[in-house]
């Protein structure tokens, strides 16, 4: 699979039909390096955000949980 993608993006990269293996490798290697960058942005967006969130939850059961002590 990896070589008949290789193929297939040195066709396209080098316009020719016979595929140039060294331009499809590049390629797929660029192309494998952008899709890491944007994963591994993508999740520390999601852990600081996740992190913000339990935080504000944990802060409305405190205050819940105060409100319920001033009730009793």
């Amino acid at each position: 699979l990896s070589f008949s993608l290789a193929g297939m993006s040195g066709i396209s990269a080098s316009g020719s039909d016979t595929g140039m293996p060294g331009l499809g490798i590049a390629f797929l290697i660029a192309i494998i390096a952008v899709v890491l960058r944007v994963l591994t942005v993508a999740s520390i967006i999601g852990i600081i955000y996740l992190n913000f969130s339990l935080k504000s939850v944990k802060a409305a059961i405190r205050e819940l949980e105060m409100l319920d002590m001033m009730q009793d």
